[in-house]
């Protein structure tokens, strides 16, 4: 099971995996399953189960794609509740004023409440 896209399945997979799991919370189990996985089938020779790996292996990586992706235009595109005024005044044209602290006395910059 070691040729050229098995090996190209599993680096995109454990890319994906450190990216989503194991680079946030500093958890192992994600890339340890990973690796486990795939040294029990790496003396795969049936054909068949051979495709049917390595097409679970492209659909998990499609998966894991996706999910990064998603996440990152739900950041993008739904934004807190801190920022929705604001890009809402940015999206016709207007700036909001600067506010002010009334413990300090003094104007806060790029519009933060604290």
């Amino acid at each position: 099971m070691a040729n050229r896209q098995t090996i190209s399945l599993f680096r995109n997979i454990l890319r994906e995996v450190n990216r989503q799991f194991t680079s946030i919370n500093k958890n192992t189990l994600w890339r340890d399953e990973l690796f486990q996985a795939f040294r029990e089938n790496k003396n795969v020779n049936d054909p068949n189960k051979l495709t049917g790996l390595i097409r679970d292996a492209e659909d998990v990586v499609t998966f894991l794609k996706s999910k990064r992706k998603y996440g990152e235009l739900i950041n993008l595109y739904n934004p807190s509740n801190e920022n929705r005024i604001e890009m809402a005044a940015n999206r016709v044209g207007l700036r909001l004023p600067n506010s002010y602290d009334g413990k300090t006395h003094q104007n806060l910059p790029d519009n933060k409440l604290q």
